[in-house]
């Protein structure tokens, strides 16, 4: 079974800001889905991006984040 993700150009744009913000170190963002599915393939439709805090991290480096 094939699995597609798709999401729009806004959250596209939110996604690419939180996990490359300009600072060198790894980020987490969590995505929200709706999904449609049938015998061949399932598709997963992104409908919210929500990136963790800087305060959410206990460890966040270049590498490695916890």
């Amino acid at each position: 079974m094939n699995t597609h993700f798709k999401l729009s150009g806004k959250s596209l744009l939110k996604l690419k800001s939180a996990l490359f913000s300009g600072d060198g170190k790894e980020a987490v963002a969590i995505v929200l889905c709706g999904h449609v599915s049938n015998d061949e393939q399932v598709t997963l439709l992104a409908h919210q991006v929500m990136p963790l805090t800087d305060d959410s991290y206990s460890i966040q480096n270049s590498d490695f984040v916890r």
